[in-house]
């Protein structure tokens, strides 16, 4: 990065016939670490750095993407929510218990940290599996256990819960598609490589 930002900022002097006056990054997760890497390596390369959910604990934010496999699991476990309707009825729970705390019904929660989404409100009535209008019991626990802090065997922090209202694009990436593949990769070519 430090070579695109010494060439870009020699291309900028010559296009415009004067040097650049204020040079500034922005990055999110990968890109947040880099921020962090520029600031620490070439500090002189930006006048500001905004570094946006760092990814900087790469192998706990491994940890954390790969953990929702096993809360989850596979098509067919019990603990299996399969995209699609059952993610749409708890987005919609979801705003249903914390939309309106910031007072304003306008479908955003504004502070996620201040929702305590509980999932039991759509578990089915006893007797009901395999519904697209409510959860089984072993669903809620997974649910509930995806929107906790992961914690370690010795109690440290790995992951922090998601955020309710996440759920609708996490589905996808993190709930119903089988092992967090950076994960896979992660192990296949860094932890056990030779």
């Amino acid at each position: 990065m430090h070579t695109g930002v010494v060439v870009g900022k020699e291309i900028t002097k010559k296009y415009y016939g004067e040097a650049h006056k204020k040079s500034y990054y922005l990055g999110c997760s990968t890109g947040g670490r880099q921020g962090f890497t520029a600031v620490q390596s070439y500090p002189d390369d930006f006048d500001g750095v905004v570094a946006g959910a760092p990814a900087i604990d790469f192998a706990n934010a491994i940890s954390g993407g790969a953990t929702f496999y096993t809360i989850f699991g596979n098509p067919g476990d019990p603990t299996y929510v399969p995209a699609g309707a059952l993610w749409a009825l708890i987005h919609s729970e979801v705003l249903n218990q914390c939309d309106a705390i910031d007072g304003a019904v306008d479908g955003i929660i504004e502070d996620p940290m201040l929702c305590e989404f509980r999932p039991e409100a759509l578990q089915c009535p006893p007797g009901v599996i395999n519904s697209t209008t409510c959860l089984t019991s072993a669903q809620v626990v997974a649910v509930r256990t995806a929107f906790a802090d992961y914690y370690g065997l010795d109690g440290q922090l790995i992951f922090p819960r998601m955020q309710p209202g996440s759920e609708a694009l996490s589905q996808y990436t993190f709930y119903t598609n089988g092992p967090f593949q950076y994960a896979v990769d992660w192990f296949r070519y860094v932890v056990y490589s030779k």
